[in-house]
């Protein structure tokens, strides 16, 4: 019990009154008990006499039934005693229902029998990859943590009886940005699937990842196409359509005069590239005189000139910032820069920016006009978001930071060892992926907006948060525990 306390999982117990329920087992020799204490009883009525060495009655005050045939007489007229009968035992009842463990209001697929079969598992342990970028210069901190986030998601899954059957073993699978490729070739053969993982050029192993049938369940992934059956199984970052432009509502609002020319910022890769398109696409849909000044990609494996991109927005006369990255790596600077040379445009982050302690950290830079976009309920939100605290906690416990991705893995972990659980005895590759898919609902809780990994889908709900004298605030809406699903008001 004490790991699953460490770990802040909670356990149903039996109460009195379940314990009260469980029927009285009958003990060997009750029959020839209870025909002595008949007849004790039987010799000592009538009389003021005590009833000495009385043996007691088994069974007595608890309900069971005992079945005594009264004397009879013989055609002789010989009395005879009857031998009791077979004891009637109570009728039966079902056990007490346990309950399943739980974090927050998310129910543990952990601690469910099941076999498994395939790469990566055996008779006592499932083995999963999580893939980074940890071993790049300029990327260290894309989804830094989400490795050690999954770790202990494993742990804590372990200690209430781990994942069909068998404990979580978990293998990092870093690609230092440019070896993706390698590390899809060894978790072909050495892991049963990717877990939780970023890579932020995923793009250049997915063949070799789709070619052997390694199920993908990230924590964030823009390698997701409705004509691709074979992609990741998304909990939450499949690209949304329409895009949330809820952010880009709220800066058009605080910066009207030039807040229709929008400058497009993300990271130089296939995947940067194309969100950058579907927020391009979304925002020249939405109804809004907007127009897209510049779309530039910083690169990610040399140190990004942040003044140079800041000029090139700034030139471009845009008064609104679409920025995509972390927040150590990619706001802190892009503010710096801007704030160098007094430029103070309105800047929409996205959902991987959310890092508050970073954000909460950025020192004198100017964040009145800064706003984070994202799906998930923040932990500031405090009892109005349960599950989010409850991981957060967690995570707490064992020095894992509490950003985007971290969260985010969080999801995708539950939601593949919820798909496992689900696949009991039959569990190989192809079931996994296939339960993953036939999930149509999942938030993970209430940690984030509703979800359909079956088809990428994402409603397009979300919370504005902003940083007010060192801390994370709500913009919008302003009610904990709330999404904003309509980016139109």
């Amino acid at each position: 019990r004490s790991s699953v306390a460490a770990a802040g999982i909670s356990m149903g117990r039996m109460t009195r009154r379940d314990q009260a329920r469980r029927p009285w087992r009958a003990l060997p020799g009750r029959a020839v008990v209870v025909a002595s204490a008949v007849l004790v009883l039987t010799t000592a009525c009538g009389t003021d006499e005590p009833v000495a060495n009385a043996p007691s009655v088994p069974g007595a005050g608890t309900g069971v039934e005992f079945a005594v045939t009264p004397d009879t007489v013989d055609e002789t007229g010989t009395s005879t005693t009857a031998t009791p009968s077979t004891i009637v035992p109570p009728p039966p009842t079902d056990p007490p229902p346990v309950e399943p463990p739980s974090l927050g209001e998310l129910e543990l697929p952990c601690g469910r029998p099941g076999d498994a079969e395939g790469p990566g598992v055996d008779d006592e342990r499932i083995v999963i990859g999580v893939g980074n970028d940890r071993g790049s210069l300029y990327t260290a901190d894309s989804a830094a943590g989400v490795v050690t986030a999954v770790r202990t998601l494993a742990d804590a899954c372990n200690a209430v009886g781990g994942v069909a059957g068998r404990s979580v073993v978990v293998e990092e699978l870093d690609a230092a940005l440019v070896e993706v490729e390698d590390r899809m070739v060894d978790a072909c053969v050495e892991v049963f699937a990717l877990v939780g993982h970023v890579y932020l050029r995923e793009d250049e192993g997915e063949a070799v990842r789709v070619g052997c049938g390694l199920p993908s369940f990230p924590a964030r992934t823009t390698a997701v196409d409705d004509d691709a059956p074979d992609g990741p199984v998304s909990a939450l970052t499949a690209a949304p359509e329409p895009v949330p432009l809820h952010g880009f509502v709220l800066s058009y609002v605080v910066s009207p005069a030039d807040g229709d020319r929008v400058a497009l910022i993300g990271p130089a890769t296939v995947g940067g590239g194309r969100q950058r398109t579907r927020d391009a696409s979304a925002l020249l849909t939405s109804g809004f005189p907007i127009e897209v000044a510049a779309d530039i990609g910083y690169p990610v494996v040399d140190e990004p000139d942040w003044p140079a991109i800041v000029r090139t927005a700034r030139n471009a006369g845009a008064g609104t910032v679409h920025l995509d990255g972390p927040c150590s790596s990619a706001v802190a600077p892009f503010l710096a820069a801007a704030d160098d040379v007094g430029w103070r445009p309105a800047v929409v982050l996205a959902a991987e920016a959310y890092d508050p302690a970073c954000l909460t950290s950025l020192g004198d830079v100017d964040l009145t006009r800064v706003v984070l976009e994202t799906p998930l309920l923040p932990v500031s939100d405090g009892a109005a978001a349960p599950t989010t605290g409850a991981v957060a906690d967690l995570y707490g416990q064992y020095g894992v930071p509490v950003t985007g991705d971290t969260l985010r893995a969080a999801s995708a972990f539950w939601l593949w060892a919820e798909a496992a659980a689900g696949c009991g005895s039959a569990l190989d590759r192809t079931c996994l992926a296939e339960a993953g898919r036939a999930v149509d609902d999942w938030d993970a809780g209430g940690m984030h907006a509703p979800t359909d990994p079956g088809t990428a889908a994402v409603e397009p709900c979300v919370v504005l948060l902003g940083v007010e004298d060192g801390t994370v605030v709500r913009r919008a809406p302003l009610e904990p525990g709330t999404l904003d699903c309509d980016w139109r008001s």
